[in-house]
C-alpha cells in the first residue's frame, strides 16, 4: 500500500483481474493497478459502479 507521512493509506497498487460486470467473465488478468484516490479495491469498484462503467476490479495480490 501507499503510505503518506501520518500513517494514512493514501492509495494501493496491486495486481488485479478486470471483471465484465454483466458476464462476470475475466476481461484482462493479471493486470497492475496504481491507485491515489482509493484505499481499497472496494472503494474503487464503487466508484467506478455510480458512473455504470462496465467492468470491475478483482483482487490478486499486492504489489510493493
Amino acid at each position: 500500500m501507499i503510505k503518506i507521512k501520518n500513517d494514512k493509506v493514501n492509495g494501493f497498487i496491486a495486481k488485479v483481474n478486470v471483471i465484465d460486470v454483466k458476464t462476470g467473465k475475466i476481461v484482462n488478468e493479471n493486470i497492475i493497478v496504481k491507485c491515489e484516490r482509493h484505499a481499497t479495491i472496494e472503494a474503487l469498484n464503487a466508484d467506478m459502479a455510480k458512473f455504470n462503467l462496465p467492468t470491475r476490479m478483482e483482487f490478486v495480490e499486492w504489489v510493493n
